[in-house]
């Protein structure tokens, strides 16, 4: 919720500048922990899964990583208030948000507690 209030709090600022610096901080910081979840869900894993579970753990969020850096571009070409910069504001926020809920997810790996007992 808070990526969507920043994103639209960006739009109606309507300074490309600033939606440049601030979205791509928030890019970098959302691709980081979602780098970190994912190779940090690789490591263990190592051994236990097929490929399929390893693609499925990176791509989306790798997809959702591009795709906002695309939209971060989109926003700060085109001027504020047209069509194009608000379908690139609403790319944008979706993109983000699909990052931060794909590294956001639990490992399905970890046993359950009613499992253990």
């Amino acid at each position: 919720m808070n990526v969507l209030m920043l994103t639209l709090l960006l739009a109606m600022v309507g300074s490309a500048e600033l939606f440049r610096l601030v979205g791509g901080m928030a890019i970098v910081m959302a691709g980081l922990h979602f780098l970190g979840q994912a190779s940090g869900r690789t490591v263990r894993r190592t051994g236990r899964g097929h490929l399929y579970n390893l693609v499925l753990l990176w791509v989306p969020g790798l997809i959702a990583l591009v795709l906002s850096v695309a939209a971060l571009s989109f926003v700060t070409v085109n001027r504020p208030g047209s069509p194009a910069y608000i379908l690139a504001v609403a790319m944008f926020g979706c993109e983000i948000v699909m990052l931060v809920v794909g590294s956001a997810e639990r490992d399905d790996a970890a046993p359950s507690r009613a499992a253990t007992r």
